[in-house]
Order: C-alpha cells, then structure tokens, then sequence
C-alpha cells in the first residue's frame, strides 16, 4: 500500500465529537480544539451525540459549523494557579487561644486563622 499525505486545504470538515448522555448541557473545547476552531472557522464542525430521550436504543447527533461564531458561543475563561504561574502562594493555620480562665474553662476556643507566606511562593 502506498503511503499518502493529505492537503490540509482538501479537507472539507475537521470534526471534534464530543458524547453526553442527554441533549441538555453545554461542552467545551480544550485549548487546542479551541486554537483548532479558531484557526480552521467554517471548515471546523462539533457534532454531539446524545442518547435520543425517546427511544434509550438511539443515538441524536447535534451539529454545529464554525462554533466561535455562532450563538451558541459562552465564554469562560480559566485561570491556573499552579506553582509556577506567578501566583503568590501562603499557608493558613488556625490557631485556638488556650489560655485558660480562673474557673477551669478555656477563655476562649474561638482563635483565628494565621495567613504567612510559604518559603517555596512558586513564583
């Protein structure tokens, strides 16, 4: 058999399916489905299939062309704070005040919460 390539540009539809199990809900594209769908517009499509609510033994597709640009867009953007992102990261400790009143009983079982800096701040 011989070995083939594809020209990006013959390619018709760059399909990204995604599966639920009902027709409700929304689905979402990774950064690179993202990117994909960005770069590619009109040629990328999302096809989701669902169990059809009617009849448990069939399958829906739903499917939309150039998802970025169609009213079924909603943006969310997430943020990642992991060690190394820049963000500034701090230890909570709760701390309770023993000191103990003239009775016996504890003065106060309240304390509060201590915020300090991490010596590993991940920046």
């Amino acid at each position: 058999m011989r070995e083939q390539s594809i020209n990006p540009a013959d390619v018709l539809r760059n399909i990204e399916v995604k599966g639920r199990s009902n027709r409700t809900g929304e689905v979402e594209l990774t950064d690179n489905e993202y990117l994909a769908a960005k770069r590619l517009g009109t040629r990328y499509w999302i096809y989701r299939v669902s169990v059809d609510p009617n009849r448990e033994a069939h399958y829906e597709v739903a499917v939309l062309s150039d998802p970025l640009n169609s009213n079924a867009v909603r943006t969310l953007t997430r943020f990642d704070l992991a060690e190394g992102s820049g963000a500034e990261w701090f230890t909570m400790v709760e701390t309770v005040d023993d000191e103990v009143a003239d009775e016996g009983e504890p003065k106060s079982a309240a304390g509060q919460t201590v915020v300090e800096p991490r010596s590993n701040t991940g920046v």
